[in-house]
């Protein structure tokens, strides 16, 4: 990156879904997610995939948290890797990078 440009990183609202464990509600996950614009000359061409691209990370979301895999702690490398991999897809690989804000878990 040349010295003195701006970074740019895109906020995505918290992704809250519930945890299912035999079909019943025992928790929650919420991911504070932003997407760092590699290079702020495709920020436009990313920002217009925003939408898809938090309905297709709360739609794998809330797949995994009924899953197994939720029944314990979350794989939160893993599911960065899923999201990553969405990314790369829809805007095009090296075009931004997916980073966790904030991660909660919790059980009831």
């Amino acid at each position: 990156m040349a010295q003195g440009q701006i970074q740019l990183y895109l906020n995505l609202k918290p992704l809250i879904v519930p945890v299912l464990v035999e079909g019943r509600v025992r928790g929650k996950i919420t991911l504070a997610l932003k997407l760092h614009v590699l290079d702020r000359g495709d920020s436009k061409d990313v920002q217009k995939h925003m939408p898809k691209l938090r309905d297709s990370f709360l739609s794998y979301l809330y797949t995994y948290a009924s899953s197994t895999d939720a029944a314990g702690v979350p794989q939160l490398a893993s599911i960065l890797g899923r999201f990553q991999r969405m990314v790369d897809k829809r805007v095009g690989k090296g075009k931004g990078k997916v980073l966790v804000h904030q991660a909660l878990s919790g059980r009831r």
